[in-house]
């Protein structure tokens, strides 16, 4: 039997810089976004991690790299298996972020809407919203 030593930040540890700077300059045209088949696997506990983790590590990011990160998770849910998040996508996140910084460009509901089916895409749950 094998004792494993548990993280409270569990898969969040997966969500760097680094990462985000791929998601950044990822083409979006290139259908496994940059990942191969072990990192879709590995990196896909990112599409759970909770809000309070992405905030910290996206506050500082340009508006530019936030609209960027958030096509990349809208596409990642469509093309990717086991990516699915629902109304816990970090999309809703990163949108939120951005209005919140008023830097949310108009055009970006259509793109989510254009290329995604989840239906809490970008504003989240309305419960979540009350």
């Amino acid at each position: 039997m094998t004792v494993t030593q548990w993280n409270p930040r569990g898969s969040s540890e997966l969500l760097d810089k680094a990462f985000l700077q791929r998601m950044v300059s990822t083409d979006l045209d290139e259908n496994s976004l940059g990942l191969d088949a072990g990192e879709v696997k590995s990196f896909a506990p990112i599409m759970h991690i909770k809000a309070d983790v992405w905030l910290e590590v996206c506050s500082d990011l340009e508006a530019q790299d936030l609209v960027a990160i958030c096509k990349w998770l809208t596409l990642a849910e469509v093309r990717l298996d086991g990516w699915l998040a629902g109304d816990q996508s970090p999309v809703i996140i990163i949108a939120r972020l951005l209005r919140q910084k008023d830097e949310y460009p108009k055009a970006l509901t259509a793109w989510i809407r254009e290329h995604s089916s989840n239906r809490f895409l970008p504003y989240g749950s309305l419960m979540d919203r009350l």
